[in-house]
């Protein structure tokens, strides 16, 4: 059975009561099994560096790398068996969505430690060896 997620509608936005507007970067329609998603860590952060939000999504932009947005985010949290094997223990962001309040900025992000939980990360603050970006590879 294929899952198809709709990549260019507004995810859901935690904070839209507090006044948090979205900056969504719209990914297209998914096709499971038609794109390849992949995690993406800084060489940076291989070699124990610490990294800006905001500097780790410019070099994925020089890079020709596209983030995933929060639509793939609240897809897992509302059914987390489609949560890779491999991803669990890891801190997943998903920066092609950017809640903005103000001056802050934050990104949303997927831990599976106990259970699955989310969370969101300052645009301004570091990003350690153990934060990925989730990322794809439009089909072709």
């Amino acid at each position: 059975m294929q899952t198809i997620i709709d990549g260019n509608t507004d995810p859901h936005n935690p904070w839209a009561s507090k006044g948090v507007t979205v900056e969504h970067q719209k990914n297209g329609v998914f096709v499971s099994g038609r794109a390849k998603f992949d995690l993406y860590i800084s060489p940076i952060q291989e070699r124990g560096g610490q990294i800006p939000v905001d500097k780790l999504l410019m070099e994925l932009s020089v890079k020709g790398v596209s983030p995933l947005n929060a639509n793939i985010l609240d897809l897992i949290l509302n059914d987390p068996t489609r949560l890779p094997k491999g991803l669990k223990g890891k801190i997943i962001l998903f920066p092609g969505t950017i809640y903005v309040n103000g001056a802050h900025r934050r990104i949303r992000y997927l831990y599976w430690g106990r259970g699955l939980r989310q969370g969101y990360h300052r645009c301004h603050e570091n990003l350690f060896s153990d934060h990925f970006v989730a990322t794809y590879t439009p089909a072709t």
